[in-house]
């Protein structure tokens, strides 16, 4: 099964999987971009985020970090920093680092 989550279903310790599939989902964000028009840009953007947005309520929080990482660096690019769009992606990233540092196992904890 072809996808962006194939990778989970290889045989492989979670982390290994993770960062497949994380690879993966950066690689297609990438071609999906060089394929997309700069005026059609900014939508991309926003469904990128929105896929973070799906991945976030679907505790899938390290793709969800990449999606609002990626869709980050085009709106600053296209809008600067200050715009409703980043702040919504930087309040998704910090509940999602809170979410993953209340993770025994995380490795990340805020102090």
């Amino acid at each position: 099964q072809a996808g962006l989550h194939a990778a989970n279903q290889l045989s492989l310790s979670p982390s290994q999987s993770e960062d497949l599939c994380l690879v993966e989902l950066t690689t297609k964000f990438h071609e999906q971009k060089q394929k997309t028009s700069d005026k059609d840009l900014l939508s991309f953007a926003e469904n990128v985020m929105f896929y973070g947005s799906v991945l976030m309520h679907l505790e899938k929080f390290s793709e969800a970090l990449e999606c609002f990482r990626f869709s980050n660096v085009i709106f600053e690019a296209k809008y600067g920093s200050d715009h409703l769009a980043i702040s919504e992606n930087v309040h998704n990233t910090g509940v999602i680092l809170e979410k993953m540092s209340d993770s025994p196992n995380s490795q990340y904890h805020l102090d």
